[in-house]
């Protein structure tokens, strides 16, 4: 199975907090495996997931088996170079140890598309595709990503080593139930009432985000503030930063900004009419073609901020950023 949804949604908390305990109840051992850990070197997110994984079991005096897993295990970090193709050997051998001395595994892979970044990541994907296989009889797995775009190109695309491997799920959000669980939890820590429709309310306006009104709710506590409204208020001034959307923002060619606040539109016309590319003409001060509209999306594409969800029909990948490329309109 592999889940999508973009970032700050509860992909991850769901892995490790909810999915691998309860397998671990079934007497599975878990793996979790975070491709964002080390973005330039895939091998060795995996490697440090597999060391995360054996670090419980290996606690304590070691015999046996467990020595010899302990061994094994310390010496993979050691081989470990800056070229990939070298180092796939060592994530296979990673991953074996998992296996050892029997049972079965839940591999958890979170941020799987970021294998479809770069051309050197594909050996590493088609030998994580191949351990899988040849160990399916014990091992279970688990993609999540948050980029609908190259999780298609890891799944979808017929050339792509997980091609057909897994189905690709939208990961649900959460509902009123949850709402009333942070009023509860309000209540209980700081004897105010604070109505769920009002929780829900805020959570539904802020992109369903249990981040943002986790943060939010955090912040009400530490600074005595128990109206939402005012609460909403004051962390929206104070506590909510941008400033990973601002740097993305001012690394943007102005044209790409433009195809964004284009996007970010609802119910926007045609992008590669004529009337569009002459209104970029007019914003710019030069002539815009609609081939160089096509390579501001191919740059947006390949640094994740949009997607193609249908012929010629692209959106915003992340709604904050959407929201944040709307307030700052070029």
């Amino acid at each position: 199975m592999a889940i999508f949804e973009e970032r700050r949604k509860g992909k991850t908390e769901f892995l490790t907090d909810d999915l691998a305990p309860l397998a671990e109840d079934y007497g599975h051992r878990c793996c979790y495996v975070n491709f964002w850990e080390d973005k330039s070197s895939p091998v060795r997110s995996i490697v440090s997931g597999v060391e995360r994984s054996l670090a419980k079991e290996l606690s304590g005096v070691l015999i046996g088996w467990k020595k010899e897993l302990s061994l094994n295990l310390g010496g993979l970090t050691a081989k470990l170079t800056s070229n990939t193709e070298k180092d796939v050997h060592t994530a296979y051998q990673a991953l074996d140890l998992l296996l050892k001395p029997k049972g079965t595994v839940l591999l958890q892979c979170d941020e799987i598309q970021h294998l479809a970044t770069q051309p050197e990541f594909e050996i590493v994907a088609a030998s994580l595709r191949t351990w899988i296989q040849a160990n399916k009889d014990r091992v279970r797995v688990v993609f999540t990503g948050s980029s609908r775009d190259k999780l298609d190109r890891l799944f979808r695309n017929k050339k792509a080593a997980f091609y057909n491997s897994a189905s690709i799920v939208v990961f649900p959000d959460m509902g009123y139930d949850f709402a009333e669980f942070l009023s509860n939890r309000f209540e209980y820590l700081t004897r105010r009432s604070l109505a769920p429709d009002d929780v829900m309310r805020a959570f539904l306006e802020n992109h369903s985000s249990p981040a943002f009104i986790v943060e939010l709710l955090q912040v009400m506590m530490r600074e005595g503030v128990y109206s939402l409204d005012e609460g909403l208020e004051y962390f929206l001034a104070n506590s909510r930063t941008d400033s990973a959307n601002i740097e993305v923002w001012n690394n943007l060619k102005v044209l790409d900004r433009m195809v964004l606040s284009f996007l970010a539109q609802d119910n926007a016309g045609p992008l590669y009419s004529d009337a569009q590319t002459r209104i970029f003409s007019d914003k710019i001060g030069a002539k815009v073609t609609s081939s160089m509209v096509q390579a501001s999306l191919q740059r947006l594409r390949d640094e994740e901020i949009v997607v193609n969800v249908s012929h010629g029909c692209w959106q915003i990948e992340d709604s904050d950023f959407k929201r944040f490329v709307l307030e700052n309109d070029a």
